[in-house]
């Protein structure tokens, strides 16, 4: 039997505060917070190759976060996402899981 989970809509500090249950904030931010880090960490990776080849990029342009996402509260650690350029639409979309998910 698969386990049921719930998916919340985000787009604010708020939105977390307001619709994630209290003793699910934690997993939420755990999991945004090793998203936000990869994407960072491949922004500052494809910056410095341009860079190091003497391609200028403005980083704003490069890529853009989304609006909102949307998170399954589903405790299996797999994370998604995508790295847009803000002209060309997806540059990559990266599929992992977290070491250690509840």
């Amino acid at each position: 039997m698969s386990r049921e989970y719930r998916e919340y809509e985000i787009s604010t500090l708020t939105d977390i505060f307001n619709k994630v249950p209290a003793n699910r904030i934690m997993s939420c931010m755990a999991e945004l917070a090793e998203l936000l880090t990869q994407a960072a960490s491949m922004k500052e990776a494809i910056l410095a190759s341009a860079e190091s080849d003497g391609i200028k990029i403005d980083p704003d342009k490069l890529m853009r976060m989304p609006e909102s996402i949307t998170w399954k509260d589903d405790g299996s650690g797999d994370l998604e996402f995508s790295l847009n350029h803000v002209e060309h639409g997806e540059l990559v979309n990266v599929k992992t899981k977290m070491e250690h998910p509840e």
